[in-house]
């Protein structure tokens, strides 16, 4: 028999081990909405959805909504690398355009003391 929806998320979020009390301190549902998806009493909302795909990167969504394909997922080598370079560089410039701004209100300071 063919998993269900509410199968695929309780078998996800359970593989990143988590459970229904860190979605209700998430802020996902109530306590009985999430309660009602693990025990397939009712499907996710929409909103439900956009959150979990938002929060969850490594998630398939094609096989979270068919059962098609792997559970998570595949990311290269190089695409995972280039992306902790980019963050790393814009980590950079944000203490780099910090730092100036500060310079720029010591100058400002001077002209309008002088």
């Amino acid at each position: 028999m063919e998993e269900s929806i509410n199968q695929r998320i309780v078998q996800y979020l359970e593989s990143k081990g988590k459970r229904q009390i860190d979605l209700l301190i998430a802020g996902y549902a109530s306590k009985q909405t999430i309660s009602n998806i693990w025990n397939e009493k009712s499907k996710p909302s929409c909103e439900f959805f956009e959150r979990l795909i938002n929060d969850n990167k490594d998630l398939n969504v094609r096989w979270l909504f068919t059962g098609i394909g792997d559970m998570l997922e595949k990311t290269d080598i190089a695409t995972t690398a280039m992306v902790e370079y980019l963050e790393k560089k814009i980590t950079e410039k944000d203490i780099e355009i910090k730092e100036l701004n500060q310079q720029v209100g010591s100058l400002r300071a001077k002209l309008s003391g002088d």
